[in-house]
This record gives structure tokens, C-alpha cells and sequence, in this order.
């Protein structure tokens, strides 16, 4: 999961790059049609909603052990 999220804003970067290389200077239109930047983002969004699933029922026990 933690590969997950490194993945996308590692992707994040490379699109972001490649945008502002080519132009020179940042342009929406550029990041809507050739490399999306928010596209690599959803490895990260997947990684942190499997880190949310994990972590959570892992906190829910300990609670439970105290009672």
C-alpha cells in the first residue's frame, strides 16, 4: 500500500514534469489532454484507503482488549 501511494505521487511528478518540459510554463490544457497529472494520484488515493482499512479494525481491537 505504501508502494501504492510512493507509485502515484512519484507518477504525479513525472506528468507534472512533462507538462511544464514541453511548454515551458503551466498550462491546463496541457495537463487535461497529454499527461494528466491527477491520473497517477489515484494509486495514491488507493493506497491510503487500504492503509484506512487496515489501520482501523487494528484500533477497534486494542479498545476492546482494554475493556
Amino acid at each position: 500500500m505504501l508502494s501504492c501511494m510512493a507509485v502515484g505521487v512519484l507518477g504525479f511528478a513525472f506528468h507534472l514534469s512533462k507538462d511544464v518540459a514541453d511548454s515551458g510554463a503551466v498550462s491546463l490544457e496541457r495537463m487535461r489532454a497529454y499527461a494528466p497529472i491527477f491520473a497517477p494520484l489515484l494509486f495514491a488515493d488507493l493506497g491510503a484507503l487500504g492503509l484506512l482499512v487496515v489501520i482501523r479494525p487494528m484500533q477497534s481491537t486494542h479498545s476492546s482488549d482494554q475493556n
